[in-house]
């Protein structure tokens, strides 16, 4: 009996020995960035270049979809973009030319060309903008990675059909990973940013440790709970825990 009281006793001291003191919060591990992708238009979906688990850098494209029309509608802005711009080079070297001349030329003569020099320039610019929202409307069709990151979740296959800005394609993770803590309320005033933030996954061995990056400076009226986030790396979405803040 005295043994078993002895080595209670000893646990005891070895398990608060292992706990550290500090402010107490448990957390959940998060991506610091987390996407659900959609496409602004709908369409078909004609193919894919990626799959769940792939890492993808920023720009990468993840999907296509049916774009012939919107190809060529490219095709001819571009061709109607040329010809224009070559239209009003010739109409700008023959007003230059014109300018030059006008005290020995008539002066209905000079302002025709210069008319029809400043209608070739509007000419310009608006082909100018139809090739700009020609290639904007094509660009929609092409699903890009906005960050680098992660294929958490894919939710489409070739064929399927999606919604304009509903549809979610995909669901893309950042390889980064931060704790977003839980604690009370009352506490705010004595964490800082930079604080260390001990943890442990088993509740029982405290022996990781993050520095606070963000403090959320409001408080859920229902719970008092207050939010920070510690950085961390390695940790999969999802996994909860809880830890001391080594705050004043």
């Amino acid at each position: 009996m005295i043994r078993t009281l002895a080595f209670l006793g000893l646990f005891g001291i070895l398990l608060h020995a292992q706990t550290p003191t500090g402010i107490y919060a448990t957390f959940e591990v998060q991506a610091v960035q987390d996407a659900s992708l959609t496409l602004p238009i709908a369409g078909v979906v004609k193919a894919l270049y990626a799959e769940v688990g792939d890492h993808k850098k920023k720009g990468e494209i993840l999907l296509e979809l049916r774009n012939e029309e919107q190809k060529e509608r490219v095709a001819m802005a571009k061709a109607e973009l040329e010809m224009t711009r070559q239209q009003y080079l010739f109409s700008k070297a023959q007003f230059e030319r014109y300018e030059r001349s006008q005290s020995v030329i008539e002066k209905n003569t000079f302002e025709r060309i210069a008319f029809e020099y400043k209608s070739k320039e509007e000419e310009l610019k608006r082909a100018q903008k139809s090739l700009a929202y020609a290639n904007e409307i094509l660009d929609q069709t092409i699903l890009r990675a906005p960050f680098e990151g992660i294929i958490a979740q894919k939710s489409v296959e070739v064929g399927d059909g999606i919604s304009a800005n509903s549809t979610k394609a995909f669901r893309l993770i950042s390889p980064k990973r931060k704790l977003l803590l839980l604690l009370d309320s009352k506490h705010l005033g004595r964490i800082a940013l930079g604080d260390s933030f001990v943890y442990s996954l088993d509740g029982v061995n405290y022996n990781q440790s993050a520095p606070l990056i963000k403090i959320y400076p409001t408080v859920d009226p229902k719970t008092r709970k207050a939010q920070a986030e510690a950085l961390i790396e390695g940790l999969e979405p999802g996994i909860f825990g809880d830890g001391y803040i080594k705050g004043r």
